[in-house]
């Protein structure tokens, strides 16, 4: 389970509004385009499901994330 200061620590220093649940477009390996959702945060990382994978991984909020919800792309 997540600390919740991990997501402060993250909203923080990234200037995001992220949190279990929020929805996200990630563009990175080989520019293919994955949605998902935010299960949790480990350190300065999120853990996200992407739809088509059965678990999930560790990804970085900023890195070629989209945050469709609340209109933040980094």
């Amino acid at each position: 389970m997540s600390n919740p200061n991990e997501f402060e620590y993250i909203n923080q220093y990234y200037g995001l509004d992220v949190s279990v649940g929020t929805q996200v477009r990630y563009s990175g390996r080989n520019g293919a385009a994955k949605t998902g959702t935010v299960t949790g945060a480990k350190g300065q990382h999120l853990l996200i499901k992407m739809d088509d994978d059965d678990k999930a991984e560790t990804y970085h909020p900023t890195w070629r994330m989209d945050y469709p919800e609340n209109e933040v792309s980094v």
